[in-house]
C-alpha cells in the first residue's frame, strides 16, 4: 500500500493478522509544521495511542534525543526538512502481540540521521497503521509513505 501525503494522518489499513515484519518506508515525506512524527499500530478496535515505549536520537551537528509514549517517534528539524528512511515493526512475542520497532531515517535540510526504536504490546493483531505528527494537526504535505508486510 501507498499513499501520496495530503492529511494529517495517514491510515493504512488491510494489515493481514499473520504479519510477522511490517515496513513503513518514507520517500522525501515533510509537513507544513514542526511537530515529530509518529508511527502508530492498531488493532480492530482502532489506532493504538498509548502505551508505547519509543525514542529517537537525531544525529547531525547537533545531537538531539526524545521520547513518546504515543507511537514510534520520527524526529524532524522543522518544515523545511523531507524525511525518507525505513521503519520496520517486528513480532518479537507472538503469544503476548509484542511488537518492536527500528529504523533510518535522513532529513534532506541539513543531512541529519535520525534513529528511531520502540516497543508497544497490542490487545491483538495488528491490522492497520497510522502516520500521524505529535498532536495530529501537522498536515503532510510532499512525498510518499508506503507500506509492505510479511
Amino acid at each position: 500500500w501507498s499513499s501520496d501525503v495530503c492529511s494529517s494522518d495517514l491510515d493504512f489499513s488491510g494489515i493481514a493478522n499473520t504479519a510477522k515484519v511490517i515496513n513503513v518506508y518514507l520517500n522525501n515525506v515533510s509537513t507544513n509544521g514542526a511537530n515529530h512524527y509518529l508511527i502508530q499500530l492498531g488493532t480492530s478496535g482502532g489506532i493504538v495511542s498509548s502505551g508505547y515505549v519509543s525514542t529517537a536520537s537525531y544525529i547531525t551537528t547537533g545531537t538531539g534525543k526524545a521520547g513518546s509514549t504515543s507511537g514510534v517517534l520520527l524526529l524532524t528539524p522543522g518544515a523545511a526538512s523531507n524525511i525518507s528512511g525505513v521503519i520496520q515493526f517486528f513480532l518479537t512475542d507472538a503469544s503476548n502481540n509484542v511488537w518492536q520497532a527500528s529504523g533510518l531515517s535522513l532529513h534532506s535540510g541539513d543531512a541529519g540521521v535520525v534513529q528511531s526504536t520502540g516497543v508497544i504490546q497490542l490487545a491483538a493483531a495488528p491490522d492497520r497503521l497510522r502516520l500521524t505528527t505529535i498532536g495530529g494537526v501537522d498536515v503532510f504535505d510532499a512525498g510518499k509513505v508506503s507500506i509492505a508486510y510479511g
